[in-house]
């Protein structure tokens, strides 16, 4: 029973494993549901004690890499996680200095951004309405260590950033989230779900794009999902 809901599902989601592997992956997520084997993982999902939509994005993540592997090799940009020169990023006043994106932030070509230069690790880069930035820069402390920044033209990097989504809590959510931004060629490095008191599921999806007209498009499509409310950066 199990099996025949996860290969129901699994086709719903247009996704195509052969047997072999499909096992593989269950006896890689197994041990997270203490089921040390595929037919154990088979046996949880078919009495309900592994939701079916839980087990889909480790699967999906298989069939990606399984497609990637095939697909002909193009180029990729790594997202910036330290410090590089450049990187995209032109700060006004200081030549060749190493610059590093704000985690709080996560800014992408095309937010208004600002600079903030660190003790020994380059400058910062954040949104201009990120929390950590001050409203008024005159009166923060240190306010020369704030400086004017911009986007380089022709930035081909690929930057990562996080969306908070906002659903009704169903079975299939996740898979057809991680769907629609397959679609559209982008990678997910994490997708984390959580519920609310209301029975809302509040999911946090990190994805790579390349700027904010990118993200854009991916708030659009998943603002179609069925049961979405609202779909977010922080």
């Amino acid at each position: 029973e199990g099996k025949a809901e996860l290969n129901h599902e699994l086709r719903r989601n247009g996704i195509e494993l052969e047997e072999d592997e499909l096992n593989r992956a269950l006896e890689k997520l197994g041990p997270r549901h203490n089921c040390p084997t595929a037919e154990d993982m088979y046996a949880a999902i078919g009495y309900g004690g592994v939701p079916v939509w839980k087990v889909i994005p480790k699967v999906r993540e298989v069939w990606q890499k399984k497609h990637r592997a095939a697909a002909p090799a193009a180029p990729r940009v790594p997202a910036p996680s330290t410090p590089k020169r450049s990187a995209g990023v032109v700060v006004e006043g200081m030549d060749n200095c190493l610059v590093k994106f704000a985690r709080c932030c996560n800014p992408l070509p095309g937010d208004e951004i600002i600079g903030f230069i660190t003790r020994g690790f380059g400058v910062s880069i954040h949104k201009r309405n990120c929390s950590n930035v001050p409203r008024d820069l005159s009166a923060a402390p240190e306010p020369e260590r704030w400086v004017r920044v911009h986007w380089a033209g022709g930035v081909r990097e690929e930057f990562k950033a996080t969306l908070e989504i906002v659903a009704e809590d169903r079975p299939g959510l996740l898979a057809d989230i991680t769907q629609q931004v397959f679609n559209l060629h982008l990678f997910i490095h994490s997708l984390n779900s959580r519920e609310t008191k209301d029975g809302h599921a509040v999911i946090s999806a990190t994805i790579s794009v390349r700027n904010i007209d990118q993200m854009k498009n991916v708030i659009a499509r998943l603002s179609k999902i069925d049961g979405i409310l609202s779909v977010r950066r922080p």
